[in-house]
């Protein structure tokens, strides 16, 4: 009989495990970030069958992408490394150091704005099937992520009514910096 039971208890670990695993990567439309597109380029790219000229537009907003998140992540870096510091001095103003992140939104704000023109521009290149196949990427995303918060905006509901504020987390990528700072677009 015991046997059974530990055998029933890691099917079922399994099954929570696998669930788990699958949902690790989606996001919500408005938590999109360039890196989940650069995590899996190379995937998507060797399933478009690209021609010449789609791969080397393909491997320029490849490149400018990743230079864009490059100087995102060291301008965020510096931008904790100079909050932390401060925070460390006595009577620090926080006003002070919120015109550093305010500063930084503005600057990304911006930068996504160009994102995904250089993104829809790219996606502009491509031929119909092509264009389906990045469709059906972008829906699986977003359908995990669904999958994993279906009642998200039932709860939601719930604590505006009651008066509770949320404040959301949210995982951060290396080098992002702080929250809502993630490379979004």
């Amino acid at each position: 009989m015991r046997i059974f039971y530990l055998i029933k208890q890691s099917l079922a670990l399994g099954v929570a495990l696998a669930m788990s695993v699958g949902t690790a990567h989606a996001m919500s439309v408005m938590d999109f970030s360039v890196d989940t597109l650069l995590l899996n380029a190379a995937q998507i790219k060797t399933s478009l069958n690209l021609t010449k000229n789609q791969d080397i537009l393909w491997q320029q907003t490849e490149a400018k992408l990743r230079a864009w998140m490059h100087q995102r992540g060291v301008r965020r870096d510096h931008i904790q490394y100079d909050i932390q510091n401060a925070l460390k001095k006595t009577g620090v103003e926080l006003r002070d150091l919120n015109k550093q992140i305010e500063q930084e939104e503005q600057i990304s704000t911006q930068e996504n704005k160009e994102i995904r023109e250089l993104c829809l521009t790219l996606n502009d290149a491509l031929d119909d099937n092509q264009r389906m196949q990045i469709q059906n990427f972008l829906s699986e995303q977003l359908l995990m992520q669904a999958d994993t918060k279906k009642d998200a905006p039932e709860k939601a509901t719930r604590r505006q009514s009651s008066g509770g504020h949320s404040h959301g987390g949210g995982s951060n990528s290396a080098g992002a910096g702080a929250a809502g700072l993630n490379g979004q677009f």
